[in-house]
């Protein structure tokens, strides 16, 4: 559905190969940047993104996790995606997150795995290695830069 998005680096930056913008041949660009992205930093699509950062500074319980896991789930939706989403703390500051993303009429979902922290914002996104995939999934962690955060 979102295919051929713009692919971002680990650091969360556009890749540009040979003049032109390398794409995705999943839906995990568009994931990953609704993911990053902060409600209002986008003038002509107010409303676009989850804005995790705006739970920076709350202690990681159960009533939080339900809160996070309902706006990855309600906002992706609007999107046609239905993600399935599995989320724990590991302390009160780090939330860890793995999703499903399940599209009408397409067999495998899109899957991201990350982890937020509570205290700084910082989004570490574990994905498959796509250059070394295996049966077993050989995982590779992307350390993001949160460029799509509103400045304040």
């Amino acid at each position: 559905m979102y295919k051929n998005d713009i692919k971002l680096s680990e650091y969360g930056e556009s890749i540009i190969k040979n003049g032109e913008f390398v794409l995705t041949e999943d839906d995990s660009g568009f994931i990953i940047r609704m993911l990053l992205t902060t409600r209002g930093s986008w003038a002509f699509h107010p409303d676009l993104g989850v804005g995790l950062e705006e739970f920076m500074g709350e202690i990681a319980n159960e009533n939080l996790i339900l809160k996070i896991k309902n706006k990855i789930t309600s906002f992706f939706k609007l999107y046609g995606l239905f993600p399935m989403v599995s989320m724990y703390y590991l302390n009160e500051k780090t939330i860890i997150s793995s999703m499903n993303f399940y599209i009408l009429d397409e067999l495998e979902p899109s899957s991201i795995s990350f982890s937020f922290s509570l205290e700084n914002g910082n989004v570490i996104f574990i994905k498959k290695d796509e250059a070394n995939e295996s049966e077993e999934g050989i995982l590779e962690t992307q350390k993001s830069k949160n460029k799509y955060t509103k400045r304040r």
